[in-house]
């Protein structure tokens, strides 16, 4: 069923998943919702966003991860409000997500990077590396899409932690 409640949504057929769903004969759980709230955020249904939110809020309260969808959703519609109590409620919780991070293997030695950390022994040599690059992709015509950074922040700061993930 989760499959399809997936491509119900991928399609923009948001009412049709969500009848699907309560019309289901089993019992709906947090993955369920979780593929409907994913859908609700690609069609940029916010509405549909918060019901689907609080389903997974009683069936998965202690999953984070799901828990921070329904804020970057409530983000990408400028509900900030809604953003700050959502992340409130998770914070009183004790719940924290994990910042990403990447790694890469030079001449047989693993350099990990967390978003946000820039205690790396390098970072005298990376961050103007980080520059260039940001420079040269600029000149060469990249235009970074900013609609995914979804702070309370202006354009040109969202740009600068673009450079920096």
């Amino acid at each position: 069923m989760v499959g399809v409640v997936d491509l119900l949504g991928r399609a923009g057929l948001l009412e049709e998943a969500l009848d699907l769903i309560k019309n289901m004969p089993m019992e709906h759980n947090d993955v369920i919702w979780g593929s409907f709230l994913a859908a609700c955020r690609m069609h940029r249904n916010v509405g549909m966003a918060g019901y689907a939110a609080e389903r997974i809020e009683e069936l998965a309260s202690e999953r984070t991860g799901i828990q921070v969808l329904p804020s970057n959703i409530y983000a990408s519609a400028g509900k900030w409000s809604d953003v700050a109590k959502l992340r409130l409620q998770l914070k009183e919780k004790g719940a924290r997500k994990v910042p990403g991070s990447s790694s890469i293997d030079i001449n047989g030695e693993i350099h990990e990077f967390t978003s946000g950390d820039e205690s790396h022994p390098e970072m005298i040599h990376i961050v103007p590396m980080l520059d260039e690059m940001h420079c040269r992709v600029r000149a060469a015509g990249h235009a970074p899409d900013l609609t995914n950074v979804l702070l309370n922040v202006d354009e040109q700061e969202k740009e600068y932690l673009l450079s920096r993930q």
